[in-house]
């Protein structure tokens, strides 16, 4: 069996086992001891030989007392091996010892198991399941270390989980790798040693028959189908096969099956059935009363009887009340069954008959049961049709499964109309008559009813009438529209005298009882019907949808020869998308055109003349192809890219606020460290600043607020993510203050150890200062502006610490603020005397009740005359589902003029659901005053209308990733063709870098649509080091922009892209320095800057003043000599 297998390591020793059946009985070989003696290498030809006929022969399941043995050797002693496969045949368990076992020392012996039915070579650990299908075993084996002996346990038990026959193996090389194996066999046979469970009903009926069988598992426990067994029951009848009937009475039965030694019995509850026990009784005249037993579970009192010559009554009671009877007299034959609940108190029910005085006869018959001899009842009307004078006949019969039962069981019926009477007309109830009611026409349905089983038949009246007209017909209405409905009742086409009252019913809308239609929003036909009698017509109309076209972008500024895609969303009055096409149309005095179905615009080719800036602007028409009132149009402006640059104003304009930026006059402009849109390259950050209110003229106050994504969760009066800017605020953090004077922009100033008043120090290259007066703390730019807070000391409230306290400007003026009970501000005030008038100017600010901020107020007024200007005001969701925001998120902000007029709208919407780049709570559309008047006009509400819609107009929208970072933005909608789309991707060193101004801390890849990157390694202070811009056409050149700051963060060096080659991001300062390789030494435009050492100016000498710019120069490549360009000197001054 292993003789394949001749290239083992040194001394290896096998014992395998090959499952041949399913494993089922429970084998335990334990072998003893195995000693591992120092032996040398010897011939061993005459083992191999020895081996195989050793262990060749077939060894059956032995006693548990049995033991075999089994053993190798070659004829040196290095390997001894022997079997002894003495035993009976197939016995369920067997013990097996592996005898002494010697090997050199220096060799390891191994112990194994296999399921032959998966082929050679399967080895498991020792101890471990093999887990193979269902052929489970533990089983295993060990190894001794080179030059160690064997570690089998003392003894090695395997123990086998289902039967089956199984080979062991032993083989192995001697110190000389001659390879000796064997083999015998062991079979372990299943048997059926315990009955698990019996099958069948529990509870069953006296005299029903019903089937038993049993399952058994073998000696572990697993299923085996039950063999040689036999049934048993100590009632009723039983068959050996398990079927058994069970007596007709009230008791428990044991059902036992056997087989062999083995038995298992379940108890069995049988419920006596009544159905049979018939009692019967005769009489004449006079009143008989009769008791019979009644069965003890509740059912039916069944009572079937006879009356003859004369009529006779008869009642039935139960439990001291009525439960049947005959109503009254009665003649002939007939039946009633009767419902009861069981009362064990009351063990009989009684028959009371009341024979007729003159002579006469009668019989019954009565008993109790289970079931009503009937499932349901047949009723019929004839003729199905009346007049409003005539009649209808009506007979009831009970069937069962369809077959009408006989008449002796028919029972008596109750009958009912749903308008009209009705009345049994026979001895029996099986029939009765139908009279319609005056002035009642249509259909009436009849019901025959007999122990809680119902029946009906439907007879209709005919009314004087023969059709109903409505009018009008043809009515177009819109959606929501209405439309008033009359009907009239005509016969041979006049109109009766008395008009029925009509009952409406409609398709496409709702309409009232009174035959008043209202539109649905579905475009269609639709239907008014009126119904009387029986008989009903209709009129039909038309609902005619309306629709609203919207091109898409906007408006658009393009070159000669260039061709623009316009888009057409055209929508219902729902807002919602339709199907319909549009057809386009250009206006133009060039030669201009566009695809009427594509909507794709190409521009006249025409070269603009010297004189001309731009030409235009014209306009695309989209209309609606089934509707040509139903229209919109842009415009478009040509204009010559070459000698007319297109901008954002905005992006002339730098961020506000930055953490690390320059203040006023103290350095050239920084690199922009934020993109065109903006977001900002270092962090991720949206870059959104908004002045909803702003003043001129003296000390100029404005309410204006700003948005970032990374800025904590529930901070600020106007929610998450939002900053009221025009309320800046000061927090502490240990020794250092932190002036938070937007989103995302805050000062920090640190406490110098030991100074008392205490004094601060500006952290970066700020100009600004900050000191402490008394209980307040000053904040001072660089024009002297001076903002003042509440301090932190003890004769403060704790409320009040870090809020502003009033506003000093340049020139003196003075803004005080006012704060309510809950300790928030109310209010901005300043006073100034113009031309001998004191000219008020104030900002009021309104909060509700959970702290949001929902209104300012700008009041201005000359001699105490206050006259409302501007109102901005502040509306926030909820959070209830279908919203577009979190509770508490702002959702819009209105600004209206004094009268209440309203002058503009901003919209946002956030995200709701973390799927798709989004995360919950971060802004997600952005819709500026413009496009939210655009949508208005258009009957579109920018807050909830569908995303279908708000995506093609809304003025920006972003994507984020886990660390709330932005990674795609679109803007004005993508401006159909993507143009206004850009991701962001970022990056960090691989390795980590210690903080430093000119070491990379994140990279930013930004990609436009065109494929165009701009690439952006920034410092931990979000400061650009390197800005690469990428073309993303061949050959994808690059041009690099270079910085280098000093200590204070202040830029003093940059590169232009003449003078930079490339850079190493491996490195941590990206391989730039002022003359490193990536430095061209005598090309290329380097600006050099220098600051202030020290403030040498004085009111009346010009000099330096430290920190701030002193001189700027140029120069020609790293080896260039620079050439100053400017220089500045200052004079100091004091502000009031």
């Amino acid at each position: 069996m292993l003789g394949n297998r001749l290239i083992l390591s040194k001394s290896l020793l096998f014992i395998r086992m090959f499952n041949l059946l399913p494993l089922r009985s429970s084998l335990v070989m334990k072998l003893p001891a195995i000693s591992a003696p120092q032996v040398s290498s010897s011939c061993h030809g005459f083992f191999l030989a020895f081996l195989a006929m050793l262990l060749g022969g077939v060894a059956h399941a032995a006693d548990p007392a049995t033991v075999k043995r089994l053993s190798a050797s070659d004829v040196n002693g290095n390997i001894q091996a022997s079997v002894d496969s003495n035993g009976p045949d197939y016995e369920t368990t067997c013990t097996t010892t592996l005898q002494t076992v010697s090997v050199s020392s220096r060799n390891g012996i191994y112990l194994s198991i296999q399921d032959e039915r998966w082929g050679n070579g399967f080895y498991t650990p020792l101890g471990a399941n093999i887990g193979v299908g269902n052929y489970n075993a533990i089983y295993g084996y060990t190894v001794a270390p080179t030059g160690g002996s064997p570690t089998f346990p003392i003894p090695l038990t395997l123990t086998f989980v289902r039967a089956g026959t199984y080979q062991v193996s032993i083989g192995g090389h001697s110190d000389v790798n001659t390879f000796v194996n064997g083999n015998m066999r062991i079979i372990v046979q299943q048997k059926q040693t315990t009955i698990a469970t019996i099958n069948g009903p529990l509870s069953v009926m006296g005299g029903s028959t019903n089937s038993y069988t049993a399952n058994a598992t073998d000696q572990f426990s697993n299923p085996v189908a039950l063999t040689g067994y036999a049934w048993t029951a100590n009632g009723g009848s039983m068959t050996v096969g398990g079927q058994w009937t069970a007596p007709n009475v009230d008791g428990q039965f044991t059902l036992t099956v056997t087989a062999g030694s083995l038995s298992k019995s379940v108890l069995v509850t049988v419920t006596r059935s009544y159905d049979g026990t018939h009692y019967t009784r005769a009489g004449h005249s006079g009143t008989f009363v009769d008791r019979y037993p009644i069965m003890p579970r509740s059912g039916y009192v069944v009572v079937q009887f006879q009356m003859y010559s004369q009529p006779d009554g008869m009642t039935s009671t139960y439990a001291g009340s009525t439960i049947g009877g005959t109503g009254g007299l009665v003649s002939g034959s007939g039946s009633y069954y009767m419902p009861y609940v069981y009362n064990s108190n009351f063990p009989q029910y009684q028959v009371t008959i009341n024979g007729n005085p003159q002579a006469t006869d009668w019989d019954y018959v009565t008993f109790c049961t289970d079931t009503l001899p009937f499932d349901a009842i047949q009723v019929t009307a004839t003729p199905s049709t009346v007049q409003p004078t005539g009649t209808a006949t009506v007979t009831a019969h009970a069937t069962k499964n369809g077959t009408v039962i006989a008449a002796v069981d028919q029972p008596a019926f109750s009958y009912s109309a749903s308008q009209g009477s009705i009345a049994a007309s026979s001895a029996d109830g099986t029939t009765a008559t139908f009279t319609p009611a005056s002035g009642v026409y249509g259909a009436s349905t009849i019901t025959a009813t007999s122990v809680g089983i119902h029946g009906t038949a439907s007879v209709t009246v005919q009314a004087p009438w023969d059709a109903v007209t409505v009018t009008p017909t043809g009515a177009t209405l819109s959606p929501g529209g209405t439309q008033q409905y009359s009907a009239s009742a005509t016969s041979a086409g006049a109109p009766v005298p008395n008009q029925p009252t009509f009952i409406w019913t409609q398709t496409g809308g709702a309409i009232t009882s009174s035959g008043l239609f209202t539109a649905g929003s579905t475009s269609g036909g639709y239907t008014a019907t009126a119904s009387a009698g029986g008989v009903s017509g209709s009129a039909s109309g038309v609902i005619h949808l309306q629709r609203k076209v919207v091109i898409v972008p906007h408006e658009t500024s393009t070159g000669p020869g260039r061709t623009v895609p316009f888009q057409a969303l055209v929508t219902d009055l729902a807002n919602n998308p339709t199907s319909d096409t549009v057809t386009w149309s250009v206006s133009s005095s060039y030669s201009d055109s566009i695809d009427p179905t594509t909507g794709v615009l190409t521009v006249d080719a025409t070269p603009l003349q010297s004189n001309e800036m731009a030409r235009g602007p014209f306009s695309v028409i989209a209309t609606l192809s089934t509707d040509a009132s139903i229209q919109d149009r842009v415009k478009f402006t040509v204009y010559d890219p070459l000698r007319t640059p297109l901008f954002d104003p905005a992006d002339l304009t730098t961020s506000s606020g930055v953490v690390h930026s320059a203040a006023a006059g103290s350095s050239p402009e920084n690199p922009k460290d934020s993109s065109s849109d903006p977001i900002r390259y270092g962090s991720g950050e949206i870059e959104m600043y908004v002045d909803d209110i702003e003043s001129s003229g003296f000390a100029p106050l404005k309410v204006c607020r700003s948005y970032a994504n990374r800025r904590p969760v529930g901070s600020g009066p106007l929610g998450d993510g939002w900053a009221l800017d025009s309320l800046p605020s000061v927090a502490q953090n240990g020794a250092a203050l932190l002036i938070n004077l937007n989103a995302t922009s805050t000062f920090v100033f640190q406490a110098v150890a030991g100074s008392n008043p205490l004094a601060y120090t500006p952290q970066g290259f700020i100009q600004d200062t900050m000191a402490t007066q008394g209980d307040e703390l000053v904040f001072t730019d660089t024009t002297s502006n001076r903002t003042i807070f509440y301090g932190f000391t003890a004769a403060v409230p704790p409320q009040l610490r870090g809020k502003l306290k009033r506003l000093i400007d340049t020139a003196g003026n003075v803004s005080g603020t006012t704060y309510d009970a809950s300790f928030q501000m109310t209010r901005i005030d300043r006073i100034a005397n113009v031309n001998g008038a004191a000219v008020t100017e104030t900002f009021q600010y309104a909060y509700r009740a959970d702290g949001r901020l929902t209104s300012v107020s700008r009041i201005v007024g000359r001699n105490a005359v206050m006259a409302l200007s501007r109102m901005v005001v502040f509306d926030y969701y909820t959070g209830a589902n279908g919203e577009n925001g979190e509770q508490g998120e702002l959702k819009t902000a209105m600004l209206q003029d004094g009268l209440g007029n309203v002058l503009n709208r901003f919209g946002y919407r956030y995200w709701r659901v973390a799927t798709g780049g989004g995360v919950v709570g971060l802004l997600k559309y952005v819709v500026n005053p413009r496009t939210y008047a655009r949508l208005l006009g258009q009957g579109t509400d920018p807050i909830t209308a569908p995303e279908a819609i708000v995506g093609v107009f809304a003025d920006k929208y972003f994507e984020y990733d886990s660390l709330k970072r932005v990674t795609r933005q679109v803007i004005h909608g993508g401006e159909v063709d993507g143009s206004g789309t850009q991701t962001y991707a970022y990056a960090s060193p691989a390795t980590a870098t210690p903080d430093a101004y000119n070491n990379w801390s994140t990279k930013t890849t930004e990609t436009l649509a065109d494929g165009t990157q701009n690439i952006v390694y920034c410092n931990y202070a979000t400061q650009v080091l390197v800005h690469i811009t990428k073309e993303a056409v061949a050959p994808n050149r690059q041009w690099f922009h270079a910085y280098q700051y000093d200590a204070q963060g202040r830029v003093v060096w940059h590169a232009a892209p003449s003078a930079v080659t490339g850079c190493d991001e491996s490195q941590p300062n990206l391989g730039i320095t002022t003359t490193s390789a990536f430095i061209r030494a005598n090309a290329g435009l380097i600006e050099t800057t220098v600051y202030g050492p020290s403030t040498t100016a004085t009111a009346a000498a010009a000099g330096d003043i430290q920190g701030y710019l002193k001189k700027t120069a140029f120069q020609q490549g790293s080896g260039g000599i620079p050439q100053v360009i400017g220089s500045r000197t200052y004079l100091l001054h004091t502000g009031n």
